[in-house]
Formats: structure tokens, sequence, C-alpha cells
């Protein structure tokens, strides 16, 4: 209920505050107050000495939400207050680890996905808004952010007492939410920066080289993690690279494939030729290779 609450009636006074042409960065800070007291909320919850800490994750993510929403109308600059919502998330897992609250860790999930979402959102598409050089780093931030917090996870699983873990999740498969939204974050900070490295070719080149090396960096992402599977034996990252090698071919095949001609073109179904033959390769011997720490995860 409280983040019910907070949601609706953010969004509604926002929508009151625009219309009546009121100071709209004044409610952003406003709604930061309140957040900053849902969350003096969830570390008061924790001083009953209940086991698991009961209640914070009520607050927490009543917390979250609304600071989610209120740090871009506060400062007025949408895409650059997303790390700031991930490093809050990263502080609600490793709370969720200290008071031992599975909760805790779903919200920053829910938290982290939201970001990737939103800068996949923003970043789309080739406007001068998208393109700004200054979009990689928010974007490089938030995917070093989400990483780093699924190797956190991997490193702490969920508390053995949380019903949510323990009950649907017990291998913490979602924590791969966090993983493919770092990849997606890596993708749009180096495409940028492909944007302005081919900006010096012709216009009617440029389009087309544009649209192919973005092909290219998803299969060289999906040679990266196939290679990166096999020698540590980790399951999980060999079956995301599988899901980016498919990306990858829908890419060059239902894209590129139709609308480009020429020398991108073949680097395009080069690289993904290439991507699919090192990921054949090693899925071939996966099982003749030698056992590592991670041989064990699925």
């Amino acid at each position: 209920m409280p983040t019910v609450s907070v949601f609706w009636a953010f969004l509604l006074a926002r929508h009151v505050t625009a219309a009546s042409q009121l100071n709209v960065n004044l409610l952003g800070a406003v709604g930061l107050t309140f957040a900053v007291c849902f969350f003096c909320l969830t570390a008061w919850c924790t001083r009953r000495g209940v086991a698991g800490a009961p209640g914070t994750n009520t607050f927490a993510m009543a917390g979250g939400i609304l600071a989610a929403l209120a740090l871009p109308t506060a400062t007025g600059a949408f895409i650059m207050t997303l790390p700031i919502v991930s490093i809050l998330a990263a502080v609600l897992i490793n709370m969720s680890r200290i008071w031992e609250n599975g909760g805790l860790r779903s919200t920053a999930y829910l938290l982290n996905s939201y970001c990737c979402v939103a800068l996949a959102i923003a970043l789309h598409g080739n406007s001068p808004e998208a393109m700004a050089p200054v979009n990689m780093l928010p974007a490089g931030i938030l995917a070093g952010s989400l990483i780093y917090q699924y190797q956190w996870c991997r490193r702490w699983p969920p508390p053995e007492a949380s019903k949510l873990f323990g009950g649907f999740d017990r291998s913490d498969r979602s924590a791969l939410l966090l993983l493919m939204a770092g990849l997606v974050c890596s993708f749009f900070m180096i495409r940028i920066g492909l944007y302005y490295a081919l900006s010096s070719l012709p216009a009617n080149a440029q389009k087309d080289a544009f649209r192919c090396s973005q092909s290219v960096l998803i299969n060289a992402a999906a040679i990266g993690l196939i290679m990166f599977a096999f020698l540590r034996r980790n399951r999980e990252i060999r079956n995301v690279a599988i899901l980016v090698t498919a990306v990858g071919g829908i890419k060059v095949f239902l894209y590129d494939l139709l609308g480009i001609h020429g020398l991108p073109l073949v680097f395009s179904i080069f690289s993904f030729g290439l991507a699919a033959s090192i990921e054949s390769l090693a899925l071939g011997k996966w099982t003749s290779g030698p056992r590592g720490p991670d041989a064990t995860k699925s």
C-alpha cells in the first residue's frame, strides 16, 4: 500500500504542478524528502530485533520507487539520475544480507530492471539527445553497477529463510536480470562511441556502417561470453551467451540482410558466422574440458 500510494500520489501531484506552471523541481525535492523518510522507517523496523526484519521491504520499496520518480523531477536530468537509483539498489542488496530479508533483494532487482529499461528507451534511436556523448557516462556507470551487483549476488546467495527465494527462486535465477541489464547498458554506451567513430564516413555509407557495427558488437559480446563461460565452466553465462547469439542472428538476418548492402553487410554476416562457429566449438567440447569452480552452476 505505501508503494501504490506514493506512486499515484506523486504522479498526480507532478501533473497538477506542471499544469499549474508551478515549481516542478521543488516538488521533486519534497518527494526526495519523503523518500528519505521511508528509508528511515525501513531502518527503524530493524530495531525490533525480529528475525528477517519484517516490514522493512514495505517501506524500502516505497522509498525506492519514490526516489526513482523524484530524482529526475528535482534535477531535470533523467538519464543522469539512473546510476543513483542503481547505487541505491546496491545498498538494498547489501542490507538484505545483513538483515536477512529476501524482499529487499527483490526490490533491488526491480529498481535495477527499471534503470535498464529506462536507459534503453531514452537512448533508443539516433536523435541528438540520445546520441549525446555525455550519455556514455551514466550508461557506463550503470553497466558497471549492474555487473558488480550480479557478481556480488553470486558470492552471497539469498537468505535461506526468505519465503520469496526459498519457495519460488531457490537458485536465485532472477539475478540474471542484473547481468543482462548490464550487457544492455554496455551496448548503449559503446553504441554512442561507434556513432561518433563512424561520423567521418560519407553520409550515404555512415548509416549502413553504423547499423552493421551494432551487429558486430552484439556478436563480439556473444564470443566473449561463450569463451568466458567455457573457461569457467559456467552454465549460467553459457545460457546468456546463447541468448545473445540468438539476438545477433535476428539482428543480422531480419534487419541487416534485408536493408543493407555492400561491405558493412559482409562484416555483419561474418561476425555472426564467427560467433556461431566459436559457440558451436565451445559447446561441443563443453563436457570434455577441465572442470572449474563454476561447473555445478545451472
